[in-house]
């Protein structure tokens, strides 16, 4: 878990563009699963965390649902700082959020995840909405070969890394480098 949070919080500062335009970084992140390329407008906290599995060579749920996060790995008793955590939001039975779990304190946890107020960051939330924490298990350790990894998009792992450098470089958080 340890590498797919370093990636995720190399991502901090991403944000959504208001207007028409889209953020290709979060087109890229909904490549990731099932949904394909899709505006900075859909929810897209769930394809972040696929994402950022990809980006270090493992298998997300391949969903932009947020809740497929439950079934993935195994569960975890005692949460740790990187771990998945998926939350409740709404009304609705299938609505949810996801992330990765950052702190707590007798009331709250502090999650790192996307579209958290339009771009990835971190957020507190209430441990009333905690769903479940999860690890990875062994099927989904480096599962996913170089050539299922989309060559041309914004989850190719290697693209990731040339495009990170080029942000380092350059400071660039916002958009696409």
């Amino acid at each position: 878990m340890i590498e797919i949070y370093q990636i995720a919080k190399l991502e901090k500062g991403v944000s959504e563009i208001p207007g028409a335009a889209n953020n290709e970084r979060i087109v890229g992140y909904h490549e990731s699963t099932s949904i394909g390329k899709s505006d900075d407008e859909v929810p897209w906290c769930s394809s972040f965390v696929n994402w950022c599995c990809e980006a270090a060579g493992y298998v997300g749920t391949d969903s932009p649902a947020a809740r497929s996060w439950l079934k993935w790995g195994r569960p975890v008793a005692e949460p740790y700082e990187g771990c998945i955590v998926v939350l409740k939001r709404g009304t609705s039975s299938w609505q949810g959020h996801v992330g990765f779990f950052v702190k707590e304190n007798e009331r709250s946890i502090w999650v790192l995840g996307g579209n958290q107020s339009n771009q990835v960051n971190i957020s507190r939330y209430s441990k009333s909405k905690v769903l479940g924490y999860r690890d990875i298990e062994g099927k989904n350790v480096n599962s996913k070969s170089n050539s299922e990894v989309r060559s041309n998009s914004s989850s190719n792992p290697v693209s990731f890394w040339g495009r990170l450098v080029s942000r380092l470089r350059f400071g660039d958080r916002k958009r696409e480098a």
